[in-house]
């Protein structure tokens, strides 16, 4: 079971979301994938899908790859 650090909570109940200048960004060296960000913290690796503030976890960093490389779906399409 995955327990949500407080800076995720913060960083979801911001509702001004995370910007590319917000001080977040500061903490975690991340790789951008398409419209994702992803980092490793606390030995957790994470996605930042940047278009819509939504946030996801990984099991490793091939993990997360995989699922910001694969196709975008757009839902409103």
């Amino acid at each position: 079971m995955h327990i949500t650090p407080e800076w995720l909570r913060e960083r979801n109940n911001d509702g001004c979301g995370t910007p590319n200048k917000h001080p977040f960004w500061d903490s975690v060296t991340f790789e951008i994938i398409g419209v994702w960000k992803i980092f490793e913290k606390d030995g957790v690796w994470y996605g930042y899908k940047t278009t819509q503030n939504a946030w996801a976890h990984f099991t490793d960093r091939a993990d997360a790859i995989r699922m910001a490389s694969a196709k975008q779906t757009d839902v409103w399409a």
